[in-house]
């Protein structure tokens, strides 16, 4: 794992959580444009790949307990994020990421709970996704002829975690691939999850799958108890 400067206080800017959000912004699937933050960890996802980062261990245990409390149940643009990285200090309240520039003015870098819509204007809530459930189902197996992989959604998966370091990829069945970050500490604190792609026997692709599809064991619940899924 890269060291971080001392003066730094802020995620590791290694950490490129925003590669694994939507990179077409007109997605429609409005959470995929954010990076949530959930009882401690920080995850992104575009539907193809999922990473779970432990908020202290990005952050290199630099933000006190009550600023990471600050974060639980917000979320923030990954456009806002990715121009957070370059800020050196920060720190954090309710309003989100405060940061100055050259002049000593003050740039905050704003979180919000997505289950509510900003005031004067007409945009629904975001239903985000249970994102803890999803690796808490990983493991179902199904059968088929063979699976692959996209390198292209591998590559952003490995850069969102950290980028130069080893990862594991346990194959649970066809369902879905868990990807262990492994730091030089031997820690699994971040995580991710990455769909794999079917093929038949005569090596045509069957189906990508999607993190939300129906025909997969892991589904794509909502936060809220006994709320419909997204699909």
């Amino acid at each position: 794992m890269k060291n971080i400067s001392e003066e730094r206080r802020n995620f590791g800017s290694s950490f490129k959580l925003h590669l694994c959000c939507a990179i077409d912004r007109s997605d429609v699937r409005q959470f995929a444009h954010y990076i949530h933050f959930r009882d401690g960890y920080a995850y992104a996802s575009d539907a193809h790949i999922l990473v779970r980062a432990d908020i202290a261990t990005i952050c290199h245990n630099l933000f006190a307990e009550e600023e990471i409390q600050h974060l639980n149940g917000k979320s923030i643009h990954a456009d806002c994020y990715k121009q957070l990285l370059s800020e050196s200090f920060v720190t954090i309240d309710e309003q989100g990421f405060h940061a100055k520039d050259e002049a000593g003015n003050e740039i905050i870098y704003c979180v919000r709970d997505l289950s509510t819509p900003r005031p004067n204007t007409n945009e629904s809530a975001i239903r985000v996704p249970n994102f803890a459930k999803i690796f808490d189902d990983l493991g179902e197996h199904q059968e088929t002829d063979a699976i692959g992989i996209s390198s292209k959604f591998l590559e952003r998966l490995v850069n969102a975690m950290g980028g130069d370091t080893q990862v594991r990829i346990d194959l649970n069945g066809v369902s879905a691939m868990k990807v262990t970050h492994i730091s030089s500490a031997g820690t699994d604190d971040i995580e991710g999850v990455l769909m794999p792609i079917w093929f038949n026997r005569e090596n045509e692709v069957v189906k990508c799958n999607d993190i939300r599809d129906s025909q997969t064991d892991i589904d794509f619940p909502t936060i809220a108890e006994n709320e419909e899924t997204l699909l």
